[in-house]
């Protein structure tokens, strides 16, 4: 028997929206230090920003303190601003778009700053293209934390069981299996809609 979803929910950074450079690709392009060890460190300390909304240089020097690089937040900062501006992917919008048509509910779960979230929200009609549209720095828990993925289907009016969530970031899926919900991890556009294809059988 195939189960029964009734609601959808998108990340934002690497699914609906694309940013000129991932954290630890500039950081590997300014400093040579490679994602897989970058990333457990920026992980320790990413909840300082996306929950506690701490100040923000001082949360990148705790992280760069890590490879002696304290001093080095400025340099970080301009190398992320002389980059192009990201940009939301179209053939997603279209996607979530049609999901709606459909009959889903449709919400967004992203682990962002408050900036971060009155960025998103000035670039996209973020009320007109989701049901429910969530930042993790807005509601204090972020993903893989089950209670932010409890809160999502709650206030999509949906169990838990009933939801799918799309992420490009592995870690945010941890444990998807124990708290509930259905995982997909986004690689690109094609990938998903064949994956949500089959499992919607539409």
């Amino acid at each position: 028997m195939q189960k029964k979803y009734k609601g959808i929910g998108f990340d934002w950074s690497g699914v609906v929206y694309h940013y000129g450079s991932s954290y630890p690709q500039a950081v590997e392009h300014l400093f040579g230090i490679p994602p897989e060890q970058f990333r457990p460190v920026y992980f320790t300390y990413n909840h300082l920003l996306n929950v506690e909304s701490r100040d923000i240089r001082e949360v990148w020097k705790k992280i760069f303190s890590h490879f002696n690089l304290e001093n080095e937040v400025d340099a970080f900062f301009s190398y992320l601003n002389s980059l192009p501006p990201g940009s939301l992917d179209q053939e997603i919008i279209l996607l979530i778009t049609e999901l709606k048509k459909q009959g889903y509910k449709v919400g967004l779960l992203s682990n962002h700053t408050l900036s971060g979230a009155q960025h998103a929200r000035s670039i996209c009609d973020l009320d007109s293209l989701f049901d429910v549209s969530l930042f993790s720095a807005e509601i204090h828990f972020m993903k893989p934390q089950p209670e932010a993925f409890f809160i999502l289907a709650e206030k999509l009016g949906i169990d838990i069981s009933e939801l799918l969530f799309i992420d490009d970031a592995k870690k945010s899926l941890e444990g998807a299996e124990q708290v509930g919900y259905t995982p997909i991890r986004y690689l690109n556009a094609d990938q998903l809609k064949k994956e949500l294809s089959q499992i919607l059988n539409v």
